[in-house]
């Protein structure tokens, strides 16, 4: 039977599994206001019972739970946050991008929970998570709830990690498979690249600065929205020509230099701006990073404006919030750089990922679009290196 001993003002349970000594918190504070000392501790008496059943299989966890929750009501003690109280607890403990991320996951999951978000966070079950996630995907692409789950799957191993569960009760899916059997199409859309007639058009005829940070996305290897609109004056030397600056996805560093056409275009920005400002795009800095979600729709418009994306009919949008994504965004460039470089022959694979930033040739390749003339140009090679017929 699994013992219980004191930890600073914490209890933890203590028992042997093959042989070995297993020490856990009980989540049981040693003194609890409005409940006696005599009844935190007998309450992890019971919660270090039951953790042992579960960890030996002994029993199921959620008869674990049950019972632990049944020991709780009856001291008086409730040691576990509500759903929501955790969810909104573990929310900012990320960087700026991945609290966004995960607000509007937990958002989603409340909404579907409702009164039930009151509940505590260990009695979450996963037939509750099945059905939240058939629930989201007729209202988002399988890319958002994949998104939605991870977050979700983070917060929960969190509070398994911080022993406030004896497990994350978050199950395996295969996403793509829940969606086909609930009869949703496959609505993951994979990027195409710019031809080099459209980026000509989007560098020169794109009103400002959608022109400008196209092509100072361009010119640095294919950057992403973000890391453009975030461009600082002091990234920029042109006494070396370089531009040096750290991604925000990866943290990686780059230093590359600036070429011809980018310098004159930085530099007629510098001269309209004049001095004092911090960011070569402020206007769109300031849209950044008050999170506004209207940045990459306004360019994916002027796209659409210039006949490079074609419009979507009204009655093909899809089933519920579903949005249609354009298969063509400022995203794009990146793939448009790596496929345009990968097809010159002067450019090796390794500089390649050097100048966009990619840290292994999987990720690249996941970026590369071979067109018509370049896959015929192969299988002419192909035939090229047969013995002539007889």
């Amino acid at each position: 039977m699994a013992g219980i001993i004191k930890r600073g003002r914490t209890w933890y349970a203590t028992w042997k599994e093959n042989g070995r000594a297993v020490q856990k918190s009980t989540g049981v504070r040693t003194s609890q206001p409005g409940i006696s000392p005599a009844r935190c501790k007998e309450l992890a008496r019971v919660t270090a019972c039951q953790m042992e059943r579960a960890a030996k299989g002994e029993t199921a966890t959620a008869a674990a739970l049950d019972a632990v929750r049944r020991a709780a009501a009856s001291c008086g003690a409730d040691s576990v946050p509500s759903v929501r109280d955790w969810l909104e607890r573990y929310a900012p403990t990320a960087g700026a991008k991945t609290e966004t991320n995960r607000r509007r996951a937990f958002a989603a999951f409340l909404d579907f929970m409702g009164e039930r978000a009151g509940l505590r966070l260990d009695a979450v079950t996963p037939q509750m998570l099945r059905e939240f996630i058939a629930w989201d995907l007729q209202r988002v692409s399988v890319g958002t709830v994949g998104l939605h789950r991870q977050c979700l799957a983070a917060a929960f191993n969190r509070a398994a990690d911080d022993e406030i569960l004896i497990k994350s009760p978050m199950p395996r899916m295969n996403l793509a498979r829940e969606a086909a059997a609930a009869g949703l199409k496959n609505d993951r859309m994979e990027r195409q690249p710019f031809t080099p007639d459209e980026l000509r058009v989007i560098f020169d005829k794109f009103p400002a600065p959608w022109c400008d940070m196209a092509l100072a996305s361009y010119f640095t290897g294919g950057q992403r929205l973000g890391d453009i609109c975030l461009l600082r004056w002091r990234n920029i030397d042109f006494r070396t020509d370089t531009i040096s600056f750290i991604t925000q996805k990866t943290g990686k560093a780059l230093a590359l230099p600036i070429v011809p056409e980018l310098r004159e275009r930085l530099e007629r920005i510098k001269d309209e701006q004049g001095s004092g400002e911090e960011y070569v795009f402020p206007y769109m800095a300031r849209r950044y990073l008050i999170q506004s979600g209207s940045i990459s729709t306004e360019f994916t418009a002027l796209l659409m404006a210039w006949g490079i994306v074609k419009r979507t009919a009204p009655d093909a949008s899809p089933l519920g919030r579903r949005k249609r994504v354009s298969p063509k965004s400022f995203h794009s460039i990146r793939h448009s750089v790596v496929t345009l470089a990968r097809c010159n022959p002067a450019c090796t694979p390794d500089m390649v990922r050097a100048v966009v930033g990619h840290d292994c040739e999987r990720i690249e390749r996941g970026y590369f679009s071979a067109d018509r003339a370049a896959r015929a140009a192969v299988l002419e090679s192909l035939a090229g290196a047969l013995p002539a017929r007889e």
